[in-house]
C-alpha cells in the first residue's frame, strides 16, 4: 500500500503491488480489507526486523514488539490507503525514530496527485512549540481571517492534540523534533489532509493581537486544474541558481566580525565550489567567527557534508 523508505531501500507490500500498481486507474477512496492490510503489515514487519540495520537503536526490542503487535490490532476493515498509512504505519516507522527510515504514499498516489489535489485546509501557517499562526489565507477574497492571527482548533481539535498528531506520524532521528516545526509550516495543510483527510467546510478558531477569539466556518481551498498544472510546471522548470539560492547562502556581517553559513541540504548542487569560496572570504577578509546555521537541513550526501567538516 504506502512505501517504507530506510538506507536507499525501498519496501513495497504485498497489497501494493497486488491491488494498486496494475490497476488502470487510482481511486484514492478505495477501501482494502482486513485480511490484505494484514498481510501488508507482516511483510513490513519481516523486511524491517531482518534488513534494517538499526531497528532498536533508540526503541529497545521489546518496545518495538509491543508497538509491532499494537498497531497490528488497530488494522480496521475498509481502510484506505490514507487511513491505513496514516493511522498504523506511520504512527508506527516513528517509534523506530530513525530519520532515513520513512512512510511514503504509493507511486500512484503521487501520480495521480498530479492531476488532481484533494480540497484542503485554506491557511498557510507558520508552526512553533503549540502555536499556529497565520501566513496567509489561500482563499485570497476572504479578509475574515488575516495574518497574525493564532489559529487556537481546527474542527474542534485543539493545537496541542494536531501536534501530538502529527509529531506522531513524523520519523526524526532519535529525539530531536526541530524539523518537524519546519515540515509543519511548509506544508501544514497537506499533512492535515494525510491525517485527518478533507473537508468541504472547516471549523477554525482563532485569535486576534487583542486576544478576542472567533470561529469561522470556511470552505476548503480546492485547486483548480490550472493552478495544478501552473505549480507542477514551476517545479520542473525550476533552475539551478533558485535551487542553489533555496540551498544555502553566505553572509558577512557589517561588523565583519562573524560570517553566517546556511545549509539547508547538502544534496547535488555544486557544494564543492560554494564552501571554497565561503571559506576563502573568510580567509581574505580575516573574519574569526563563523556561524553555520543547519536547522533546516535535511540531509544528503556524507561526502559532502565530510567535506563540510
Amino acid at each position: 500500500m504506502a512505501r517504507i523508505f530506510f538506507f536507499s531501500v525501498v519496501c513495497t507490500s504485498g497489497l501494493l503491488c497486488s491491488c494498486t500498481i496494475y490497476t488502470t486507474r487510482y481511486n484514492p477512496e478505495k477501501k482494502y480489507s482486513k485480511n490484505d492490510l494484514e498481510s501488508d503489515f507482516i511483510l513490513m514487519r519481516k523486511v524491517l526486523e531482518e534488513k534494517h540495520p538499526s531497528l532498536y537503536m533508540y526503541t529497545t526490542k521489546d518496545s518495538m514488539d509491543y508497538f509491532f503487535d499494537h498497531y497490528y490490532k488497530m488494522i480496521e476493515d475498509k481502510m484506505t490507503e490514507r487511513t491505513f498509512t496514516s493511522r498504523i504505519l506511520a504512527p508506527l516507522i516513528s517509534k523506530i525514530r530513525c530519520g532515513h527510515t520513512n512512510v511514503g504514499m504509493s507511486r500512484r498516489f503521487y501520480k495521480w496527485q498530479e492531476n488532481h489535489r484533494p480540497p484542503i485546509l485554506p491557511l498557510h501557517l507558520r508552526v512553533w512549540k503549540d502555536t499556529m499562526m497565520v501566513m496567509y489565507n489561500l482563499n485570497t477574497k476572504d479578509t475574515s481571517i488575516r495574518k497574525g492571527m493564532i489559529v487556537q482548533k481546527i474542527n474542534g481539535i485543539d493545537s496541542k492534540d494536531i501536534f501530538r498528531d502529527m509529531f506522531n506520524c513524523f520519523s526524526t532521528d532519535g529525539y530531536s523534533e526541530n524539523i518537524n516545526y519546519y515540515r509543519l509550516s511548509s506544508s501544514f495543510s497537506f499533512y492535515h489532509y494525510f491525517l485527518y483527510g478533507s473537508n468541504s467546510v472547516y471549523s477554525i478558531e482563532c485569535s486576534d493581537s487583542s486576544g478576542r477569539v472567533m470561529t469561522f466556518e470556511k470552505p476548503a481551498y480546492k485547486f483548480s486544474k490550472k493552478k495544478i498544472k501552473k505549480d507542477t510546471d514551476s517545479l520542473v522548470n525550476q533552475s539551478r541558481s533558485a535551487i542553489k539560492e533555496k540551498s544555502a547562502s553566505f553572509q558577512i556581517d557589517s561588523t565583519q566580525r562573524f560570517a553566517l553559513m546556511t545549509l539547508n541540504n547538502f544534496t547535488k548542487w555544486n557544494l564543492r565550489c560554494f564552501l571554497y569560496s565561503s571559506f576563502r572570504k573568510l580567509k581574505e577578509k580575516n573574519i574569526p567567527h563563523l556561524i553555520i546555521d543547519l536547522r533546516k537541513n535535511g540531509g544528503g550526501y556524507v561526502r559532502s557534508s565530510t567535506l563540510l567538516t
